[in-house]
């Protein structure tokens, strides 16, 4: 472990926060990628994912991109002693691991530890638009570059755009350059982790332009919003890694902005919240039947909303288990249809999209594992197999050990 950590990148990159920061670590790792060789930590974000991450560096290594999480108190502080960092990337707060902290303030607490453990001569790169992010300016005297919609940010968008299947396009500038960029994403919620990645390319001392080659270049990360076309079928976006209450409006508004034939959203486990979970469920069902065609709930708090079938009968629909509502959807999605799938990662409603492609065998309801369905060897008949569309090597959309969504 003593001869890796003398094999020192010229910059290591450290990305937190309660949302986007898996998506800002694969485009800043594309971003720095075109520039030298880069190490990229994705998916696998706590103190012993990052251990493993330290023992597989090479010499050759010039950045490393690490994603850190924050899903206890203390964690982060742990990670950034191993790491090391000399950049600290913060992207947003919300209420992700609202039962550890209690409250938005004691989460952003719990990030700031990576601003504040900058060594001299580091970079924080901020959300100016998140005042929570925006006051980590304070832990440090080391240099500090924002990014947002505030018209004091450093890199600041101009405009944008998402209407599915359009993606996300925005424009961007430096104050010396502006320059639009045409990214692979769904949703004006992926605005942050896009400038937060050309923020970080900047600071490093990469030109406007190559940052945005190299962000309109890269695809949804697989659970994040990824965009799956079935043949003479739907169109099927996966939003499964986690399914904190704070991000539901994020989700809808995608839904609500599109220009689907017709659109349908799946709700499985929503996570993260106070107070009572029935009204909690009730409230985004109504909110999402305000802009959808069709909406399901499906697993063991579907019946959470149950009460409100009656008045939304043809439109609201509740299923147990996960096969249910995968025939269901196969027996009546329409060509052109949007069917966006919602849910914990514990749900593994990502099987709905593999049994529109290859049947499957696995439908357990509660098999214990933390881990994407398509990194399990009980899928498929015969064990794992690599499919058209999916990278069975790449990181793990959901948490496992050594990982946290947070």
């Amino acid at each position: 472990m003593i001869w890796r950590r003398s094999l020192r990148p010229q910059h290591l990159v450290a990305v937190t926060g309660s949302g986007g920061k898996s998506t800002t670590v694969a485009l800043l790792g594309n971003i720095l990628s075109a520039v030298g060789p880069t190490r990229i930590g994705v998916g696998f974000n706590t103190r012993y994912g990052v251990a493993r991450s330290i023992v597989r560096a090479r010499r050759s290594d010039r950045y490393w991109v690490q994603e850190v999480s924050g899903h206890e108190v203390g964690a982060v502080t742990l990670t950034a002693r191993l790491l090391r960092h000399t950049v600290a990337v913060v992207t947003t707060i919300g209420t992700d691991h609202y039962k550890e902290f209690r409250s938005k303030e004691a989460i952003a607490d719990e990030k700031s530890a990576l601003v504040a453990m900058l060594p001299p001569g580091g970079t924080a790169v901020l959300n100016a638009d998140d005042p929570l992010v925006l006051g980590m300016a304070q832990k440090t005297n080391e240099r500090v570059v924002t990014f947002g919609k505030s018209e004091a940010a450093d890199i600041r968008v101009v405009d944008h755009c998402s209407r599915f299947p359009e993606r996300l396009r925005l424009t961007v500038t430096d104050g010396s350059q502006t320059l639009p960029v045409r990214t692979r994403l769904i949703g004006e919620r992926w605005i942050t982790p896009v400038l937060a990645a050309i923020a970080c390319g900047q600071a490093l001392g990469i030109d406007l332009q190559t940052c945005i080659q190299a962000v309109e270049s890269q695809e949804p990360s697989h659970g994040r919003d990824s965009v799956h076309q079935m043949e003479n079928g739907p169109t099927i976006i996966l939003d499964t890694a986690k399914a904190p209450l704070w991000t539901m409006q994020s989700s809808i508004d995608i839904v609500c902005d599109s220009t689907s034939l017709r659109r349908t959203m799946v709700f499985g486990t929503i996570s993260d919240y106070a107070g009572a979970s029935g009204q909690k469920y009730r409230r985004i069902a109504q909110t999402a039947l305000g802009v959808c065609d069709r909406v399901l709930f499906v697993g063991r708090n579907s019946e959470r909303v149950a009460r409100m079938l009656p008045d939304n009968k043809d439109r609201l629909f509740v299923f147990a288990s996960t096969k249910d509502a995968s025939d269901f959807l196969m027996a009546t999605a329409l060509a052109g249809e949007l069917i966006y799938i919602k849910s914990s990662g514990i749900d593994h409603l990502e099987r709905i999209l593999y049994q529109w492609r290859v049947p499957i065998r696995c439908w357990a309801e509660s098999c214990g594992k933390a881990f994407a369905c398509d990194h399990c060897k009980q899928l498929y008949e015969h064990g794992r197999t690599r499919r058209t569309g999916f990278n069975p090597d790449a990181p793990p959309a959901n948490i496992g050990s050594g990982a946290s969504a947070a």
